[in-house]
């Protein structure tokens, strides 16, 4: 496997070890959809100026804020879904549809309700089977689970990876590369599989959960493609997927003080490369998009010839999953 696979999956098994650390050694971008009340505080404490040029309409940071601002499942970290977004043609997704999170290892019986209470009954888990052995899922009996993997770890290129930043052996050039260049083999490897994955989330009537570990990079990605499906524009869609900063600062800060432990035990441990793979940035999910160009000369012409998905068939799509914005 090329040294990129190797290098990028780094950034999971590190997540999947997941309390405030002052110091950000990178400049990190945070949504402007944030539906948390201390975002400002979150803000002037981690960013370093890095800002994205997009501005939301206050229409549709509103609608957004109206749907997402009581969503969330007790145990379960990331949480949010895509409903409230307006696309390019002036509607709207509709609630209640596509729910996006980190994995449900840790969710209790108590909270199934949950689950219910959103009408979800398909979770679509992104992940590995050794983070899925790692932490497998717990649902309800009347919850559909598929695992599609459209990431092929067969030869434990995690645990491998993992020790090569432990030892030190990892850059910050490097890993950033890596992530980038994933973000293209993730779209591009299988389109097959991407398709099942976004034809079941949008052939269903009800509500749909996708995730992976942390609900950043490969649900990020999948959540991107049912967006551009839906016609969304590419800087709401960016908005969206930087949401995952917004959400785990609490968990990334844990991870970075967990880090500075382990330096006794790993004295060449970089924080920047621990740091690098905890965050996502605006890179990785432009490189996922100019991944698919290069190859299919547009996101449109990828939908169609790379997913096998008509006009037609999108354009019912946009109407079973949106509404005209009023």
């Amino acid at each position: 496997m090329k040294k990129y696979k190797l290098l990028f999956v780094v950034g999971g098994m590190l997540l999947l070890s997941s309390c405030s650390y002052k110091h950000a050694y990178q400049p990190i971008v945070f949504s402007k959809l944030d539906t948390t009340a201390n975002y400002e505080a979150l803000t002037e404490r981690y960013a370093s100026g890095e800002e994205t040029n997009y501005i939301p309409k206050k229409e549709q940071k509103e609608l957004y804020q109206g749907v997402n601002e009581k969503v969330a499942i007790q145990d379960v970290a990331n949480v949010r879904e895509l409903g409230g977004i307006i696309t390019q043609d002036q509607r709207v997704i509709k609630a209640g549809h596509f729910y996006r999170s980190g994995h449900l290892g840790k969710l209790k019986k108590k909270n199934f309700k949950t689950l219910e209470q959103y009408n979800i009954t398909q979770v679509i888990d992104l992940r590995t089977d050794r983070e899925i052995k790692k932490h497998p899922d717990r649902l309800p009996s009347t919850i559909q689970y598929y695992n599609e993997q459209a990431f092929d770890d067969s030869e434990d290129m995690f645990s491998k990876a993992r020790k090569e930043v432990l030892k030190g052996r990892v850059t910050v050039e490097e890993s950033n590369k890596a992530v980038e260049d994933f973000y293209g083999i993730y779209v591009l490897d299988n389109p097959q599989k991407i398709r099942e994955i976004v034809v079941r989330m949008l052939d269903s009537d009800q509500a749909t959960l996708f995730h992976c570990s942390a609900g950043k990079d490969r649900t990020g990605m999948i959540g991107a493609i049912v967006l551009s499906i839906l016609n969304v524009d590419r800087e709401t869609i960016m908005e969206e997927y930087l949401l995952s900063n917004n959400g785990r600062v609490d968990d990334v800060s844990s991870r970075m003080k967990l880090a500075k432990f382990g330096k006794f035990l790993f004295p060449k441990i970089d924080y920047e490369v621990i740091e690098n793979f905890s965050w996502i940035k605006p890179n990785y999910l432009e490189a996922m998009f100019a991944a698919i160009e290069t190859k299919y000369g547009s996101m449109d012409s990828y939908i169609k010839d790379g997913l096998d998905i008509s006009d037609a068939q999108r354009q019912a799509y946009i109407a079973k999953h949106t509404v005209i914005l009023e």
